[in-house]
């Protein structure tokens, strides 16, 4: 593509995102925000006018954008820790965690706040898939991670909202219904499990987070109860005596059931993670090594 024309659509981007500037800042946005969440189109479009507004020099509105600029910018050389798209994901994911994990109660929220924390979950997808681009997270890790916020999205979309009347249910639970969650969500891992234990390249920081999750997994889909539950489906399938089924995770594990060991799953789950375990060991004591060489010895200097 010419440069002519390149450098008439970065001014027209840039012209359009000021036209979303002077609309935000009539509105009393905080444009620092505002380019953090929201769509891909608009983070865009304000990007683009940074570059005309840091070329006349705008004010409070140049300034206010520049740092929203810097607070979007991937460093390269710096650790992912130190990254702002890994800093806002961080928070995010722990406040997520919070209310998913019942810590906060049945309620933690009302509507607004609700929806606020849902939009931040989608916003930090992105973070994910620009952090990913810039080489600071392997495609695997990406997926991995993308898949925690979609657990985490689903724990906080299933509380219950403050000051809501909601109707009595009193339906028996059947069944282990956390250990089956846990088990298919080990189940859909396995294979990018697969692609991080077998990359020449890790980033530590990402992987724990991952890793606690799975830890908690695996220690749910282990139960000797629930395995013993599991053996007993399988013995209804062989049998074919659907009215026997006990749940309705039943029913569609039951058409798995003939063709899946579940059993070589958890066993395969077991040994990657035991895998990626061992070298994010590894790579913080080389990273220790590195660190005491840095220093060197007293009387060196």
């Amino acid at each position: 593509m010419p440069q002519r024309v390149v450098n008439a659509w970065i001014v027209v981007m840039g012209i359009a995102g000021l036209v979303l500037v002077v609309a935000l800042v009539l509105f009393g946005a905080d444009l620092r925000r505002a380019s953090r969440t929201g769509p891909r189109w608009k983070r865009r479009l304000l990007t683009a006018a940074l570059a005309l507004l840091s070329a006349v020099g705008m004010g409070v509105a140049g300034h206010q954008l520049a740092e929203a600029a810097a607070a979007n910018r991937i460093t390269a050389g710096r650790p992912l820790a130190d990254q702002p798209h890994w800093q806002r994901l961080t928070a995010t994911w722990n406040e997520a965690e919070e209310v998913a994990s019942g810590r906060r109660g049945h309620r933690p929220f009302d509507a607004k706040g609700k929806k606020a924390l849902l939009a931040e979950l989608a916003d930090r997808a992105d973070d994910v898939d620009a952090l990913a681009q810039a080489g600071m997270l392997t495609v695997p890790e990406r997926g991995l991670l993308k898949k925690e916020l979609t657990r985490l999205t689903g724990g906080v979309n299933s509380k219950l909202l403050i000051g809501v009347k909601y109707p009595a249910c009193y339906a028996p639970t059947v069944g282990y219904p956390l250990a089956d969650a846990s088990l298919r969500r080990v189940a859909d891992r396995v294979g990018l499990l697969t692609k991080v234990a077998e990359a020449q390249t890790l980033h530590p920081e990402a992987l724990r987070k991952v890793m606690t999750t799975l830890a908690a997994d695996l220690a749910r889909a282990e139960d000797p109860h629930y395995l013993k539950y599991l053996k007993r489906l399988k013995d209804l399938a062989a049998q074919d005596d659907p009215k026997k089924v006990e749940s309705a995770f039943a029913k569609r594990f039951l058409s798995a059931a003939h063709h899946r060991d579940m059993a070589k799953t958890l066993r395969t789950a077991k040994a990657l993670a035991a895998k990626i375990r061992a070298r994010l060991a590894g790579s913080a004591g080389a990273a220790g090594q590195d660190d005491r060489r840095g220093k060197g010895r007293p009387g060196e200097d």
